[in-house]
């Protein structure tokens, strides 16, 4: 909430704002509505069991959509089983360090993918339990809550692919051909910290393509057109200041500007915000799709590689 007093000469000028999402949510029950506050307040009385009870006989209306309790959690199941696990047992004994360097990559790929799950399936999660985030503060936690799960989902997602060109780049000794900052060439004194460095996607799609290796660099430049939403939004996270989330803040009630000497405009606060604007509920779906190729992304280079081939037996 937004509270602003303004005094002009003799003018006073005060005015509350609320983020929109307050409103986002009502159960319906007996067909009467209710803010989770509200409802709240009504069943205080009810133990955990009758709560959910009488939230599960309920409606819920979300952003003017009314439909039933269990119809939402049925679509909820539904995007969670869409989401697939990656499964990856490594063999024993691998004798060449660069293919050990890979497999470590292939489970941290692997736990990246499985955390950026877990925040999708939670910011999907349009009301959180009264025991997680209590209902008489309103809906507005859970929303923010749900931004705050939707922007560590990106970044798990984005590590994730940043995992996978590791795995190429160890995998098919790709940093044989690399060179630093200072163009000099890989040799053998190369520590890892400085090997690593060079690992940048436009270098493993060349060099994919200069080894002659086309099937698996289209794997990789198909992955990253799916997920290039994804990895524009963690780029602004981790280096431009953010994202902003849409309905989330209340708005000031009453816009300033200031005038610039000799400029005949007004820059307003808005001007400065990340150019990034996101709608969560339109956007669980662009995470879901990044998790699919991601998932088919890493497993097509996991079975490329073929790790127990190289394993000593």
């Amino acid at each position: 909430m937004v509270k602003q007093k303004v005094e002009i000469s003799n003018l006073t000028i005060t005015a509350t704002s609320k983020p929109e999402c307050e409103s986002f949510i009502k159960i319906i029950e007996n067909g009467k509505q209710y803010t989770i506050d509200e409802f709240a307040e009504k069943h205080k009385d009810a133990n955990i069991f009758e709560f959910y009870n009488a939230v599960k006989a309920s409606n819920i209306m979300y952003r003017g959509v009314e439909k039933k309790y269990s119809d939402i959690t049925s679509e909820y199941l539904s995007l969670s089983k869409g989401m697939e696990f990656f499964e990856f047992q490594p063999p024993m004994l691998l004798k060449e360090s660069s293919d050990r360097a890979a497999v470590a990559f292939v489970k941290s790929a692997s736990d990246c993918l499985q955390n950026a799950r877990y925040f999708t399936m939670s910011s999907a999660l349009i009301l959180d339990t009264n025991e997680n985030i209590k209902w008489k503060g309103g809906y507005i936690p859970h929303f923010a809550f749900r931004t705050v799960y939707f922007s560590t989902a990106i970044d798990w997602y984005s590590n994730c692919f940043d995992h996978i060109l590791q795995i190429i780049y160890w995998g098919y000794c790709l940093f044989t051909s690399a060179k630093d900052r200072t163009e000099n060439v890989y040799d053998s004194s190369w520590d890892i910290k400085r090997i690593m460095q060079c690992c940048t996607y436009e270098f493993v799609v060349e060099e994919l393509k200069a080894r002659g290796l086309i099937s698996l660099k289209k794997v990789l430049t198909g992955c990253m057109n799916k997920i290039q939403d994804v990895r524009s939004w963690a780029n602004y996270i981790k280096h431009k200041g953010g994202i902003e989330y849409k309905y989330l803040k209340a708005p000031f009630p009453v816009q300033f500007g200031y005038q610039a000497v000799n400029e005949n405009k007004y820059t307003f606060l808005d001007e400065y915000l990340s150019p990034i604007s996101i709608d969560i509920d339109d956007q669980i779906t662009a995470l879901s799709e990044a998790h699919s190729a991601l998932f088919i992304c890493l497993t097509e280079v996991v079975n490329d590689i073929n790790f127990n081939s190289r394993a000593i037996q």
